[in-house]
C-alpha cells in the first residue's frame, strides 16, 4: 500500500462502490498491485501455456539407412563479394570513378584525383595530367569487364593545344583506365594511352 496525504476537499470511493466526501486532510491508500497477474509466455511461438510438441520414434533419434543421427544444415546464404556485383553494377561503379577522375583532372584538382588512384598508378596519373593543355570535356569511348573485379574504361578528353603558329586547335587524346571494383569501392589501378 502507498499512502498519499492530500489537502482540501476530496472524494474517495469505498470498496463497496459508495462515494464518501470529506473536507480536510485525507489519507488515501492505494494498493501497489492491482490483483491482475502479468501474462507469461513459456516458449517462443507458443501462447496459453502450451508446449511445442516433440516426437521420437522408439525413444531414439531418427536415422537413415542404418547410419548415425541425421543432421540437416540450412543452405549457405553467404556469398563472395565478387558475386554480389553484377557486371552492370561493376561497370557502373568503374565508369563513375573514371568520370570523377576526368572531372578532377579537367578542373585541375590533382590532389582529389590522386585520392582515386592506387599507389602503383600515381606516375601514370601525373603523365596524364601533364599531357593535357587546356582540357574542357570528356566522353566514354569504351567499357569492358576484364574479370570479376577489373573493368577497363576508355575515355577521350577534349583538349585545346597550341600549334607551332600559336593557334589553338582541338586535340582528342584517349586514355585506357583500369579500375578495380570490390567491397572497398572503386580504385583506378592503371592509366595508359589509348
Amino acid at each position: 500500500m502507498v499512502s498519499t496525504d492530500t489537502t482540501g476537499p476530496s472524494t474517495t470511493v469505498g470498496t463497496d462502490g459508495t462515494t464518501v466526501s470529506t473536507d480536510g486532510p485525507v489519507t488515501t491508500q492505494t494498493p501497489v498491485t492491482t490483483g491482475i497477474q502479468p501474462s507469461t509466455t513459456q516458449s517462443p511461438g507458443t501462447t496459453g501455456g502450451t508446449q511445442p510438441s516433440t516426437s521420437t520414434t522408439g525413444g531414439s533419434t531418427p536415422t537413415t539407412g542404418g547410419g548415425g543421427p541425421t543432421t540437416t544444415r540450412p543452405s549457405s546464404t553467404s556469398t563472395t563479394t565478387q558475386q554480389l556485383y553484377t557486371t552492370e553494377q561493376r561497370e557502373g561503379s568503374a565508369w563513375a570513378a573514371v568520370q570523377y577522375l576526368a572531372e578532377l583532372v579537367i578542373t585541375g584538382n590533382t590532389s582529389g584525383a590522386r585520392a582515386l588512384v592506387a599507389p602503383e598508378a600515381q606516375a601514370s596519373l601525373a603523365w596524364m595530367v601533364m599531357s593535357l593543355s587546356e582540357p574542357y570535356g570528356y566522353k566514354r569511348t569504351g567499357l569492358q569487364s576484364l574479370s570479376d573485379s577489373i573493368v577497363r574504361v576508355t575515355i577521350q578528353i577534349n583538349d585545346r593545344v597550341m600549334n607551332p603558329n600559336g593557334e589553338l586547335k582541338e586535340a582528342l587524346p584517349k586514355f585506357v583506365i583500369k579500375v578495380r571494383v570490390d567491397d572497398k569501392g572503386a580504385v583506378i589501378t592503371a592509366i595508359n594511352a589509348g
